[in-house]
This record gives C-alpha cells, structure tokens and sequence, in this order.
C-alpha cells in the first residue's frame, strides 16, 4: 500500500513537471526578441502634480502578449511566467518580478503587484471622438492617482483619490495656474492680483470651520483633503475651463463647486485696494462672499458621495440630473449663514408665485431644471421644508440613493 501511494505521487509529480515543461511557450506581441519591461510606480502616492507626471504609463502595446490561437490553456510568458488564456485577448500572466498583468476584450488591462500597488487602463468610450483613455494607480492605502481626459480642453485632469477617507481633490498644474495665494484650513486658492482683496479679507467673511462642522455634523458631509480654489478673472476664460456656462443665480456668484475644485468668477469684478479705507470697505460690502458657501457645500456632497459609492462597492447605473436638489441644497445651507442670501431668496421665491412660475408637481419640478432659478430658489424652500418637517436624515437618504444612480422613495 505504501509502496502504491509513493508510486502515485511520483507519477502525479512527474506528469506536472512535464506538463509544465511541455506548455507552448507565448512571445510579446511587439517581438519575440524584445524584452520584458518592468514597471515601478513608488510605493506611495504622489501628493502633487509634478510629482504625478514622473508616473510611469504602461501602454498595452509594452504588455501585450502574441498568441498563435485563442485555445484556452496554459501557457508559458517571455519571462517564464505562467501564463493562461481563456479566449481571445482575455488572459492572465504571472511575471517574473511578481506582478500579474490581466488584459480583457474590452481593450481594459491591469498590472498588479503583491504589495497592493497597481495600474488599470481603461479605453476611451466608443461615443468620445478624439478622447484618451482613464489611468489609474492604485495604492495600499486605498489612495488613487486618476488621470481623467477633459474633453472641451483636449487635456488631463489629475485628482489625487481616497474616498473611504473624504479625500478627492485635483492636483493642480502650477505652470498653469501659478502659486497658491492663499492656503486657509484644507482650502488652496489660485489666482491673479485681480483678486488680491477678496482673498485679504475671505477668513473673517466666511466662516468656514463652522459651515464645515454644521454640514459634518447635520448631514454627514465633508471634505477631508485639500479643496482647490481656482479664481478666473474672466467669464469666457472660467467658461472654457469648465466647459458649460457656469451655473449661478446672480452674476456675483457665478462659479463651479465640482468634485474635485472650485472655480469662481470672475477677477475683473472684483474691488481693488484704492488707500481710502473707507471707499475699500464699502466696496467689499459689495462682494458676495456667501458664494463661496454654496460652492463649498456642493463640493462636500459629492466629495460624501464619492465616499458612499466606494464604501458600498455600487457604482451607479444612471445619472440622476437633479438641480432642484444639488443647487438647491447649497443654496439653502447658504442662507442659513447669510443673511443678504436669506432676503433674496424669499423676495424672489415671492415674485415667482406672484409670476404663477412655481412647479405644478415633482415631475415639472424636475422638468424645469434651470429655468428662472428654480434649483436656487424653489429648490432651496424644499429642502428647508424637508429639514425643518422631516429631518435630517430625509436629506441624507435622498442624497445617497440618488447618489447610488437609484430612484429615491422621496421622489
């Protein structure tokens, strides 16, 4: 009996090692003399944008092996490493350095090291003529370096990601937008001299620390890592960058509070320091600086959704395009800090009912988005009425099915 199992391990042995010995050996696409090249992206992530362009960028063309036929099995790699198919363009390879580089038929592929460091490639959408793909670096540490192609600038955005943690924010370009003016708590503002007034007296103006508890502590929201402020002196300029016209109830607070900056606009309108002191304070009682709240507090929302999505592994299966709800929240949560906000939006709330211009229903609500600011305005009554009504936690219900790209039980 001994002698039959030490005889059926060897023939199992055996078979393996000629089996393995036996596999078809697979060549780089570009060449079967070529060499293997290897990949190191740091062992952490890089905090700036001068740091991010040293990143290495596999190209497919570097990884991609070159199969005779598209019969599933193993195989053995360039380096040695095994390598299995299970159709075409669809394999894995276990490479010699210990990393494993996985290519799919949707033209995505991945290279994975042990330690948790990696990168993805992800092709550009068949309907974005002219667009690059989606680069990402992956870390231990649940940090992502993502390089996002932006259309309208025919340029990448890159954002410094670690959304378990509250973190979203774009790594800026300082040969484009200069040397931060102004750092205040997790806020970094870049802009022209055009701007110098406003940034000299932003601290005392607004009050950032408590809107950021009060949203915390309310709601939920937050933003743990940097915000860029970016401070267009021009509309067309702010415009360009963005690629829309900038969404703003009134020309004094035209700005963007995106996910992963700030944008507002516009310098040229902005006081500038005469030496009469009181010919400069009145001149700053002129500048809506509770704009900034509005867009601070779109920025801490979707930095939360961003959280939300990673934290339940469900990414979207729709856009939910609701103004009522996304300017209408920040619109809200600015007239609790501003009084000048708060007068403004009951005179206009009024002229609109007296206009006969308020939604019928939920639908037309819906429906109307921009016009005649219903978002800012009667969007902004609703959500007071379900805060005030219904609590909290209606708001945050809302925000996070819609979040999740779900048809809200609210709606």
């Amino acid at each position: 009996m001994k002698r039959f199992l030490i005889l059926t391990f060897v023939f199992f042995l055996g078979s393996f090692l000629y089996s393995d010995s036996e596999r078809k050996p697979v060549p780089l696409k570009r060449g079967s003399g070529a060499d293997v090249l290897y990949f190191d992206f740091g062992e952490t992530a890089p905090t700036s944008f001068f740091q991010s362009e040293k990143l290495q960028e596999p190209k497919l063309e570097d990884l991609k092996l070159g199969f005779l036929d598209a019969a599933p099995g193993y195989y053995s790699g360039p380096d040695g490493g095994e390598v299995y198919q299970w159709a075409k363009n669809h394999y894995q390879w276990k490479r010699a350095d210990g990393s494993v580089f996985t290519e799919w038929p949707t033209g995505i592929f991945k290279l994975d090291f042990p330690t948790g460091i990696g990168f993805v490639f992800a092709p550009t959408p068949s309907s974005c003529n002219g667009c690059s793909p989606t680069l990402v670096w992956n870390y231990p540490d649940n940090t992502k370096i993502t390089k996002y192609w932006i259309s309208n600038r025919k340029e990448y955005d890159t954002t410094f990601q670690k959304p378990l943690e509250f973190q979203n924010y774009l790594l800026v370009n300082e040969s484009q937008f200069g040397k931060p003016k102004l750092e205040l708590s997790n806020l970094v503002f870049y802009g022209s001299e055009k701007w110098s007034e406003f940034l000299r007296v932003f601290g005392d103006e607004v009050k950032t620390k408590t809107l950021f508890s009060y949203l915390k502590q309310e709601f939920g929201f937050e933003n743990r890592g940097k915000i860029p402020v970016l401070l267009f002196d021009e509309y067309v300029t702010a415009k360009e960058y963005v690629g829309f016209d900038l969404p703003g109830a009134l020309p004094g607070e035209l700005g963007l509070g995106g996910k992963d900056a700030i944008v507002l606009c516009c310098g040229e309108q902005m006081p500038e320091k005469t030496g009469n002191p009181n010919f400069d304070a009145d001149s700053l009682r002129r500048v809506n600086f509770s704009m900034a709240i509005q867009k601070l507090t779109r920025n801490a929302e979707q930095v939360s959704c961003l959280k939300t999505i990673a934290e339940t592994g469900k990414a979207p299966n729709q856009e939910i395009m609701d103004p009522w709800f996304e300017e209408g929240f920040a619109s809200y949560i600015e007239s609790r800090f501003s009084d000048r906000k708060r007068v403004w939006l009951y005179m206009e709330t009024e002229k609109l009912i007296r206009e006969n211009k308020v939604p019928k229903n939920f639908k037309s609500l819906v429906d109307a988005k921009y016009k005649d600011n219903i978002p800012y305005l009667i969007g902004a009554i609703l959500v007071k009425h379900l805060h005030d009504v219904y609590g909290k936690d209606t708001i945050t219900s809302y925000q996070k099915e819609t979040c999740l790209g779900l048809d809200s039980t609210l709606a």
